[in-house]
């Protein structure tokens, strides 16, 4: 019991180093297709409503023009968790998955 009392304040300091003490980290910049301006201006408009299905809908389709179908897919999906009553969200899933 008493290794337990000395083994648990060191973990921790242990701990809080390898996370590196809180300190902030530069955001990095964006790439891939997220760094696209029209998947960045939807992005940061699902960050000020993310319960908007009609959003996730939107940036599903600008992925889709830009060739990222897998990522496509998983806004439609959020779409279809935020709003299952639009049919033209599973239609949409329906006919990615048609294609591939």
């Amino acid at each position: 019991m008493k290794k337990l009392f000395l083994f648990l304040p060191l973990m921790s300091v242990v701990l809080f180093c390898a996370c590196g003490g809180g300190a902030k980290r530069p955001l990095q910049p964006v790439s891939g297709p997220y760094a696209d301006p029209s998947i960045r201006a939807i992005s940061g408009q699902i960050d000020a409503s993310p319960s908007d299905a009609a959003l996730f809908f939107k940036r599903a389709k600008a992925f889709r023009a830009l060739g990222e179908d897998s990522i496509a897919l998983l806004d439609l999906r959020q779409a279809v968790l935020l709003d299952s009553s639009k049919a033209n969200y599973f239609s949409a899933i329906g006919e990615l998955l048609f294609e591939h």
